[in-house]
């Protein structure tokens, strides 16, 4: 084998600087391409870490929202129950209200009629005592009194009735004293002779007894009065 000429050494080494360059074009590329898909995926891995936060902020706050909205909504849930719980105690005391007016309206509508009606029923009475006494004839007598228990089973149904105060204690509410007689059988200061009958509808005073109240007797001697 012949030796290499001068020019066969200097296209070999030639080649070999020139393969030297590529391998280390393509190292020199190959770093750069590392590189660049090193940096792509930090830039991918920072974007993505971003929308992230970006998502949880975004769902942090339309909870929040949520939140606040379930809070006004139950707040006006309350406030509707309390009004409408005001409501129906207002209704329910309207309705009692009513109710106790139109009773009072009902169980006294008659008191002014009532009023009006006792003189007669008055004449009537005193007509039966004269008739008594003047020995008018019985059939008389029985019709009048039989006009009389019918007015008066008429007003017992609408709740009036007499009282009878005799014996009774004084009382300025319910009696009006005409005048006052020493008496032997009652204590001083009650009530021992009704001149007018009084009358009640239902619980209230229609109309006051007018009567003759027992005073204390007086000493023979000195005219005054004993406490004995």
């Amino acid at each position: 084998m012949l030796p290499d000429s001068p020019e066969d050494r200097v296209e070999t080494s030639s080649e070999q600087v020139e393969e030297s360059e590529q391998a280390s074009a393509k190292e020199s590329k190959g770093r750069n391409d590392s590189t660049n898909t090193s940096e792509v995926s930090e830039e991918q891995t920072s974007g993505g870490c971003e929308e992230l936060a970006s998502d949880s902020n975004d769902q942090a706050s339309a909870m929040q929202e949520l939140e606040l909205r379930i809070e006004q909504l139950k707040a006006a849930a309350d406030d509707a129950k309390d009004r409408e719980l005001r409501a129906r105690a207002e209704a329910e005391n309207v309705r009692r209200r009513s109710a106790r007016e139109y009773e009072q309206v009902r169980k006294f509508a008659l008191e002014s009629f009532a009023k009006e009606l006792l003189p007669a029923l008055d004449n009537f009475s005193t007509a039966i005592a004269t008739a008594r006494e003047q020995e008018i004839a019985e059939s008389v007598l029985q019709g009048i009194e039989l006009s009389v228990k019918t007015l008066v089973d008429a007003m017992s149904k609408n709740g009036i009735s007499e009282f009878d105060p005799i014996g009774e204690v004084f009382d300025p509410e319910r009696h009006m004293a005409m005048t006052s007689i020493e008496h032997p059988d009652a204590e001083p200061g009650t009530v021992v002779e009704v001149f007018r009958k009084g009358y009640f509808i239902h619980d209230r005073l229609l109309r006051e007894a007018e009567v003759i109240v027992a005073k204390a007797p007086t000493s023979e001697e000195g005219g005054e009065s004993t406490n004995s």
